[in-house]
């Protein structure tokens, strides 16, 4: 999904439930996309549930909000 402006908020419960339910997806690069910071919290959550994701790639604003918000951001930090 790298670079794809058109992936927006509208898109985050989206991928979220995706998360959730897709036991073979294992690397998602959301960098250069129009997700808000609520989405991409919601993708985060999705992440402790979801094991097999070894990689979530996001741009530098999100990852900083992220660690300074999300309460279990330490217990996926190795995959983010």
């Amino acid at each position: 999904l790298y670079d794809n402006p058109l992936i927006t908020s509208t898109s985050g419960q989206a991928l979220s439930h995706l998360l959730l339910n897709n036991s073979s997806l294992v690397e998602l690069n959301l960098r250069k996309t129009s997700l808000s910071t609520e989405s991409i919290l919601l993708i985060l959550q999705s992440l402790m549930d979801n094991k097999k994701i070894r990689t979530l790639i996001l741009d530098y604003r999100h990852k900083e909000t992220c660690i300074n918000t999300y309460p279990n951001y330490h217990l996926i930090q190795d995959r983010v």
